[in-house]
């Protein structure tokens, strides 16, 4: 199971006003490229030789639509402007959006694929840095507006919890989650959804998957961007961060274990760091980080199950929960230390 074989989704922000078509481009690609997608999310990608249009639409098992897009949210982010990586919202409404691109890929495609794809492989903790800071200046600079919901992977996995059912394998799921997590552990993950759920001054307002599925890298001089706009939020600082070192420990302690990937785990923790230093390691709390990307590894696991399917690998994410719940530091990152191999970036 890869960490992008889901890209989680957006449940719409009730009494937020919807947001009005915005235009398309004056030539929109149309030539196929790609079309992929589970019972959570679907995405085609489009083509012209010049750029790309990934257009998402809510997969069948999903509950929720997209969240709209508050003009004063569109406004305020498209005013930060491009710092190596752009913030990318979207066009469209709450049942499609689409998005104008450079490449017809992810930095999660780019990680399944390593082999193919070693240069911009290791380009990636200077991406991940600039994700960092560019997500650091949405927290600081963009009001919540009218957004008000909570963020969605928590209230999927409160649902989850709640009704110890679901589409697909996530009954099934639930149960597994009984035998290897125990109550205990259970108890504490519900403990840590509550915090989420809490309205608190100090709420930002969260990009929701900010992930390596959204992260589409460029070629220079362009910028890198960053899609999102289908699960804005408000929430904790720790939520965006936590999403993304979620994906990069889940590669890091699952994917890349063999002594065949020690440099690519290697180039994983560095990359997390980078994440830290370009956010700013002042403006982080740790431990709710590290209890966010927890908490990721939990609802990529839950939605695999929910919107692809049941597979035994899914056992191996419950046995790594069950470690990370008890010492989530483990699948936070410190910022001590550079946030670059240096060897292999410059490789």
């Amino acid at each position: 199971m890869s960490a992008h074989a889901l890209t989680p989704g957006t449940p719409e922000t009730p009494g937020t006003p919807e947001t009005p078509e915005t235009p398309e481009t004056p030539e929109p690609p149309e030539t196929p490229v790609a079309d992929f997608g589970t019972g959570f999310l679907t995405t085609r990608i489009l083509g012209n030789g010049v750029g790309y249009q990934w257009t998402r639409v809510p997969g069948p098992d999903r509950e929720d639509a997209f969240t709209s897009v508050p003009e004063s949210v569109r406004a305020a982010t498209v005013a930060l402007g491009p710092s190596g990586v752009r913030v990318e919202l979207g066009r469209g409404g709450r049942a499609e959006r689409r998005y104008p691109v450079p490449l017809p890929y992810t930095l999660a495609h780019v990680l399944t694929t390593l082999p193919e794809a070693p240069d911009r492989w290791a380009a990636m903790p200077r991406l991940l840095h600039d994700v960092g800071a560019t997500v650091r200046r949405v927290h600081d600079e963009v009001r919540t507006g009218p957004v008000v919901r909570r963020p969605s992977g928590g209230l999927r996995l409160s649902r989850w919890l709640a009704r110890r059912d679901g589409p697909g394998g996530a009954a099934r799921l639930f149960e597994a989650a009984g035998h290897r997590l125990g109550r205990r552990r259970t108890d504490r993950v519900r403990h840590w959804l509550v915090e989420w759920e809490q309205e608190r001054p100090d709420d930002v307002l969260v990009l929701g998957t900010v992930g390596l599925g959204a992260v589409i890298p460029a070629r220079p001089p362009q910028a890198g961007v960053l899609l999102a706009g289908e699960e804005l939020a408000r929430g904790p600082r720790a939520y965006d961060l936590g999403w993304l070192l979620g994906e990069l420990a889940e590669f890091r302690l699952l994917h890349f274990t063999g002594p065949q990937h020690t440099e690519a785990a290697a180039l994983c923790a560095a990359a997390a760091r980078a994440v830290l230093h370009g956010y700013g390691p002042e403006a982080v709390d740790a431990e709710a980080v590290a209890r966010a990307a927890v908490l990721r590894v939990l609802v990529h696991a839950h939605d695999y199950a929910a919107y692809v399917g049941w597979t035994e690998q899914l056992l191996d994410y419950l046995d790594l929960l069950a470690e990370l719940i008890d010492t989530p530091a483990a699948a936070g990152t410190s910022a001590e230390g550079p946030y670059e191999p240096t060897d292999l970036e410059k490789a």
